[in-house]
């Protein structure tokens, strides 16, 4: 972890939310129109495309005050 509280592993095939949010919709992880909205949100917030993807199914964590507010 080096000096990070918080480690993610990278996405094993893509690296953008943009890509990720259409093979959702694709396979119909959610309604098409609740990802588009969210994807909306994002580019309205300037998410830059290709900005990398987390795979989060293994999330490391230390014990700290900073994240145990953010698991609330």
């Amino acid at each position: 972890m080096g000096p990070y509280d918080i480690v993610l592993f990278s996405h094993f095939e893509r690296n953008c939310l943009y890509q990720e949010a259409e093979v959702c919709a694709q396979a119909g992880l959610d309604s098409v129109d609740v990802i588009r909205k969210q994807v909306r949100r994002y580019k309205a917030d300037g998410f830059p495309k290709n900005y990398g993807l987390p795979e989060c199914n293994t999330i490391l964590r230390r014990y700290t005050r900073k994240n145990r507010k953010l698991n609330e």
